[in-house]
């Protein structure tokens, strides 16, 4: 039988972080490997993915979608531009999650590159400074707050398709937080707003018909798409992750993993991805 080839990558840059928030999934396994590869690592795997299919014929599928996410903050990685600009110009649809620390150096790359991406979902949690510390806990003298918000209004005018994205919690849930949100998108000429309840020892933020209701009333009023992920809420029924070999990890230590909730399991690690994958 013929190897798939997976259809997505994520793609950890680094387990470094600006920030400390306080529903961190992956704070253990940063803490244990406060690491990254080299710029020139990760140059070399993007290449050698693009030549999958060359490179082992015995294959079938292609990858078509890089998105770069945490482990840590994917932006406090020297050159992550760089790397991102590799992706994009591979033909890869790209995306970034990034809570914004430094993503001013993104308007390094060309504007017609940047337009090409598929996302870049900016982590805010909120539109009230002090919500958003409250909730972020940046580890910084000062709070980036106002710095990032500038870099993504920049990024907007430059074409980029940036969206909102706040994970629903305690703090940021009530209808004046939402309205804030809402405001803060449309300040920043975000396309979308992506809401998702947080979840905390396997428990995910319940999310009301007020909340829902509140976020549609919202979108009309601000002219802005809007949606909330509810699948955390809802039971888990199924016996097999079939989505495992589809959407590997490629994270920071140098190991695969097969399920980024998992990153650091022993029981999810393949083999070291700046060797033979």
């Amino acid at each position: 039988p013929k190897k798939l080839i997976p259809w997505q990558l994520d793609i950890d840059l680094t387990n470094v972080c600006n920030q400390d928030c306080y529903y961190c999934n992956s704070a253990d396994f940063r803490a244990a490997e406060p690491k990254h590869q080299s710029l020139s690592d990760y140059l070399i795997m993007l290449d050698r993915v693009a030549d999958w299919r060359s490179h082992d014929p015995n294959t079938v599928g292609s990858t078509s979608n890089v998105i770069f996410s945490g482990g840590g903050e994917p932006t406090m990685f020297k050159g992550f531009e760089k790397v991102v600009e590799r992706s994009i110009t591979h033909g890869f649809l790209t995306a970034m999650n990034s809570n914004g620390a430094n993503l001013h150096r993104l308007l390094d790359i060309p504007s017609h590159l940047i337009k090409q991406m598929a996302y870049i979902g900016l982590d805010i949690d909120s539109g009230n400074p002090k919500t958003y510390e409250k909730i972020r806990r940046s580890k910084t003298k000062t709070s980036p707050f106002d710095k990032i918000k500038a870099t993504a209004a920049a990024l907007t005018a430059r074409g980029a398709p940036l969206d909102v994205k706040g994970l629903l919690l305690n703090e940021n849930s009530s209808t004046a937080e939402l309205e804030a949100l809402f405001v803060y998108a449309v300040d920043v000429g975000a396309r979308e707003v992506h809401l998702r309840p947080g979840v905390i020892d396997d428990i995910a933020f319940p999310i009301t018909d007020r909340m829902t209701s509140d976020v549609a009333r919202l979108s009309i009023k601000y002219k802005m798409p809007a949606h909330i992920s509810i699948g955390r809420n809802e039971p888990r029924t199924y016996k097999k992750c079939h989505q495992l070999f589809l959407f590997p990890s490629f994270c920071a230590d140098g190991y695969i993993y097969l399920c980024c909730e998992y990153k650091g399991n022993s029981q999810f690690k393949l083999c070291k991805w700046t060797e033979e994958f």
